[in-house]
């Protein structure tokens, strides 16, 4: 195994679980969806993944940076070859801009968090119901937590087979005030090398009630709360997804005391 110091790859390998993440987005729409549009995409690991699961299987991604959608398509090519770069459509663009009509819509690695304004939040909800098929979902991830507006680093250190490569999360600073936060990644490979700032975010870090909201002012059928990605799995080995929280019991709706005093949870909208 080696280890380079691409930051897509390492933030792939310290952040995400893109196959989980499929399964988990498959199982929520629960009725054999077929295409995917990852929105706010970046290197759209999790349309790969979701390619991965059937030869049937089409998806979208959208992201207005072109250097993380080449690098999708050169790692696409090496897992999956031609047949996988031919189910894969890249939108290079914005996503109010995003094309298409699929099944699933994932905005994920709180991509919503870079609309800052609420107009534009309702107003990408808009137009994700729009191009949703009938039965479709919208899934959105958020953070929270007693420290989500405290500055400060978490690190994770995480075994690979060539060493430890140290995942840092700098809280930059934080105002509770706009629920503005600037945030950053950094790296150190098992060599001693350091990726200072591999990424950097401004978001407006919205609240669960806030996307719920937005998403039933923008015309979604529904919404629910997961604080999981499923933690069991049928006999076809299918992951169970059960929700925290529904509209029908919305205001009655108990927080699970499993969570850690900082969490990451997801919101679905329904078509």
């Amino acid at each position: 195994m080696t280890l380079t110091d691409n930051r897509y790859d390492l933030y792939e390998l310290a952040v995400q679980d893109p196959e989980r993440e499929a399964r988990f987005l498959d199982a929520l729409h629960g009725a054999e969806p077929r295409c995917l549009a990852e929105d706010f995409a970046g290197p759209a690991s999790i349309c790969r993944a979701w390619l991965a699961m059937g030869s049937d299987r089409t998806a979208i991604a959208t992201d207005f940076d072109p250097e993380p959608l080449d690098h999708c398509v050169q790692r696409l090519v090496e897992q999956q070859g031609r047949d996988g770069v031919d189910r894969l459509e890249i939108c290079n663009a914005n996503v109010l801009e995003a094309r298409g009509t699929p099944d699933v819509i994932a905005a994920l690695n709180f991509g919503v968090c870079e609309l800052h304004e609420r107009e534009r939040l309702v107003t990408y909800f808009r137009h994700a119901l729009y191009r949703l098929r009938a039965g479709g979902v919208l899934v959105i991830d958020l953070y929270g937590g007693e420290n989500a507006h405290a500055p400060g680093i978490s690190a994770c250190e995480i075994e690979t087979g060539v060493g430890t490569l140290l995942y840092e999360w700098e809280q930059l600073d934080a105002n509770p005030l706009t629920g503005r936060v600037r945030n950053a990644i950094h790296f150190t490979l098992p060599d001693g090398r350091r990726l200072e700032h591999a990424f950097g975010y401004d978001w407006r870090l919205w609240s669960v009630p806030e996307v719920r909201d937005a998403m039933l002012e923008a015309g979604f059928a529904s919404t629910e709360v997961h604080s999981a990605m499923g933690g069991a799995e049928d006999g076809d080995g299918a992951l169970i997804t059960s929700p925290v929280s529904t509209d029908a019991e919305r205001d009655d709706a108990v927080w699970p005391e499993t969570l850690e005093e900082s969490y990451v949870c997801f919101v679905v909208g329904r078509v």
